[in-house]
């Protein structure tokens, strides 16, 4: 439950996308801790929500890796090395 209230990047925002981000953070912890079950809905959310952040992005990636869907990650991956090109060596780290 504390991994919940981890700090977010805007604490003021008056809209739901604080609540939606704090919770991408809590489900990367669950996919750490080898929980993929909770952490999809979660990163599911995120995903509808801001479906092209960076860290709805690398939660999905990691959670479809978890998983074993490599084709999935593959296919984040990919999308966020087309938005995100300088993110390439994060995404290439986990791919090894």
């Amino acid at each position: 439950a504390a991994l919940s209230y981890l700090p977010t990047s805007n604490l003021l925002s008056a809209s739901g996308v604080v609540l939606v981000e704090r919770n991408l953070y809590l489900a990367v912890a669950l996919i750490g801790l080898g929980d993929t079950t909770a952490a999809a809905p979660l990163v599911r959310r995120a995903r509808a929500t801001m479906p092209d952040e960076r860290i709805a992005l690398r939660a999905q990636f990691l959670l479809d890796l978890a998983r074993g869907d490599r084709p999935g990650a593959l296919a984040v991956a990919d999308s966020a090395r087309r938005r995100y090109p300088w993110e390439q060596s994060w995404y290439v780290s986990y791919l090894q």
